[in-house]
């Protein structure tokens, strides 16, 4: 007879240790998962909302150029209104 020593066949690890084990590592998997997913949009949300405050900010540009040209009369009262249009689209 062969002695199998303290912990027998299983080297210490009993049936349910092995498949709490497994049980643990897909929780674990899962919230890793779920924490990647949260993440990404976040940092999603965040780019647009900086993306659009850089597109606010130069159709301000756009707009207070064309007020100086129409101010200095570079530009006609029907180009102002029509790039004033355009610019308020966008």
């Amino acid at each position: 007879m062969m002695y199998l020593g303290a912990y027998g066949m299983c080297f210490g690890l009993s049936m349910i240790g092995r498949i709490g084990g497994m049980i643990m590592m897909c929780l674990l998997l899962i919230a890793f998962v779920v924490f990647a997913i949260v993440w990404m949009s976040k940092n999603s949300n965040l780019r647009k909302s900086v993306d659009e405050s850089q597109q606010q900010q130069s159709t301000n540009r756009a707009m207070e150029i064309l007020n100086e040209r129409y101010a200095s009369g570079e530009i006609t009262d029907e180009e102002y209104a029509k790039k004033k249009v355009e610019l308020k689209k966008v």
